[in-house]
């Protein structure tokens, strides 16, 4: 985690590379620096408490099992020298039951749960709109921000006064003292900066669903 905190902030980073076939790190590492985007992949990403929050949009990839299957045997048996056998017990002792365990239940942690198939364009565009959104808004900086806040605050007083409520906005109101029911769905001191509304989610997580 603290190599994704250090490339969040722009810091050159070391990458190591993985041996799929050793299942161990080799003497080898990619240097990353000042990324605009972090793609950070891994069936377990969405499980980690600390790691979320690292995250602008986390994303999990619904496969069906079959599908996870079929690749892993012919993965298993090309990339490892496995045999049919070999691969199906593990997968029936461990593989499964540790992704009903552990991967399926993660996916409530998801921004975006994306079906999988070979072009699934709608979703790819979905996910690039809003990486997009979020690069901008990280060039304005926080003078920009904090502009964003100050006219979110205004278009809320302005919905407010045009439906007659009272000048004095405060948390204590209560629907049943307004005209309009639709001031009490908009109950905010407009004067501070919490805003129940607003939800601020804070690397990019594509989140395979396969163990």
């Amino acid at each position: 985690m603290s190599t994704l905190a250090r490339a969040r902030r722009g810091d050159d980073v070391w990458i190591p590379h993985y041996d799929f076939v050793t299942r161990a790190r080799v003497d080898k590492a990619t240097k990353i620096s000042d990324a605009s985007v972090i793609i950070l992949e891994g069936i377990l990403v969405l499980s980690h408490d600390a790691l979320r929050p690292l995250l602008d949009i986390r994303v999990y990839v619904q496969t069906d099992a079959d599908i996870r299957l079929a690749r892993r045997i012919k993965r298993d048996i090309a990339s490892r020298g496995r045999d049919l056998h070999s691969v199906l017990t593990q997968y029936f002792s461990t593989v499964k039951p540790s992704h009903d365990q552990f991967i399926e239940p993660s996916k409530m942690h998801a921004n975006l749960i994306i079906p999988f198939h070979t072009h699934n364009t709608v979703a790819v565009r979905v996910v690039i709109d809003y990486v997009s959104h979020v690069i901008e808004k990280r060039k304005r900086g926080e003078e920009e921000e904090i502009k964003e806040t100050v006219e979110l605050g205004d278009i809320l007083l302005e919905e407010r006064l045009s439906f007659g409520a009272p000048s004095s906005l405060t948390h204590d109101i209560h629907p049943d003292s307004l005209e309009n029911p639709y001031d009490g769905m908009l109950k905010a001191d407009i004067s501070g900066t919490e805003h129940e509304s607003i939800d601020q989610q804070s690397p990019i997580s594509l989140l395979p669903d396969e163990f």
